[in-house]
This record gives structure tokens, C-alpha cells and sequence, in this order.
């Protein structure tokens, strides 16, 4: 039996709006996973303590903005952790943990790591791209909305509304 290591999702982001909404999805649509979160830093330091990963055993890892972790070993001062990433998702110690991990990040895919590339490393890859006029427009109609002149998905989600706003209160001053 070929055994499966430990998955690489790739999320790229091209239109950042989405990152959160998507992975707010992914999490609600998987209930029975336990999720962690992390910063790129993070999990640079539990890479370097094989323990304190065991801790982490049936997750599925979130890091977000990984571009540095997902860069080149030539060309990223994390090349320490992308190596760890690499020997986690690949071995004996993977099968041993079989957690997942998701990574986000916002480049180019040429300036990942071709290590990371490979075939059978990344499970699944995605980037949200700017929806074609046609698109667009059908999901304009699906939601009930009317008009609009973007076609990034976050914008159509959103049309309705004005964006940010201030909030601070007038407040009456009482004396001088």
C-alpha cells in the first residue's frame, strides 16, 4: 500500500480579500478536523523540535503569507524551514503525523521552491483570479445584484456596501 505523507495545499491568493473568507469556508465545511493557525515564524521554531510536532498530530496546520517559507532555498534566509517542510511532507515521520497543511501566500508561483513543485507534493493548488465578464455577471444575477464594474469575487460579494466607514462618535463637551 503507497503511503500518502503529509499534504502541501497551496492556496494562492491573488486577490488577498478572499484568503480569509475562503479558509473561514474550508474550516466550516470540514467540522470534524481540528484546525491551528500560525505564523510563518511559528512554525519555524516547532520545525526545530521534532516533540513539540507530535503535538500537531491529525491537524491540519494554517499558515498564512508564506511567501518567505515557499521561496527558493537560494533565495529565502527560511531555508532551514522550507527543508523541514520538505522532509515533513515526505517520510516516515509525515505518515507518522498525518497532518495537513495549508499554506497561503501572494507570488508568483515561479518563486516558489522547486522542490515544493515536484509531482505528487502539492495536493491541491488555487488562485483566485478575476472572474471572466460572463461569470461576472452570473453571479451578479445569482445574488440578486445589479450592475457593478469589478469582476474580482470579493467586490461582487461587497457591492452593496460603502466600504469602510468611521465609526467615532460626536461626542457634546460639557465645559470649557
Amino acid at each position: 500500500r503507497e503511503q500518502e505523507s503529509v499534504e502541501v495545499r497551496i492556496k494562492s491568493l491573488a486577490i488577498t480579500k478572499l484568503k480569509s473568507f475562503y479558509i473561514r469556508s474550508l474550516i466550516n465545511h470540514l467540522r470534524d478536523k481540528k484546525f491551528v493557525a500560525m505564523d510563518v515564524s511559528d512554525f519555524g521554531l516547532i520545525t526545530q523540535n521534532k516533540v513539540a510536532l507530535t503535538n500537531f498530530k491529525e491537524r491540519i496546520l494554517i499558515i498564512e503569507d508564506c511567501e518567505e517559507l515557499l521561496k527558493d532555498r537560494n533565495r529565502s534566509h527560511f531555508n532551514t524551514s522550507i527543508s523541514a517542510l520538505l522532509n515533513m511532507t515526505d517520510g516516515l515521520f509525515g505518515d507518522f503525523l498525518n497532518f495537513k497543511i495549508i499554506c497561503t501566500f501572494n507570488a508568483d508561483l515561479s518563486s516558489i521552491d522547486t522542490a515544493l513543485l515536484r509531482k505528487g507534493r502539492i495536493k491541491v493548488l488555487y488562485e483566485f483570479k478575476e472572474l471572466s465578464q460572463e461569470k461576472a455577471d452570473a453571479l451578479r444575477k445569482k445574488l440578486g445584484k445589479k450592475g457593478g464594474t469589478s469582476n474580482i469575487l470579493c467586490d461582487i460579494y461587497n457591492e452593496d456596501s460603502t466600504g469602510v466607514t468611521d465609526q467615532k462618535k460626536q461626542t457634546k463637551r460639557i465645559g470649557f
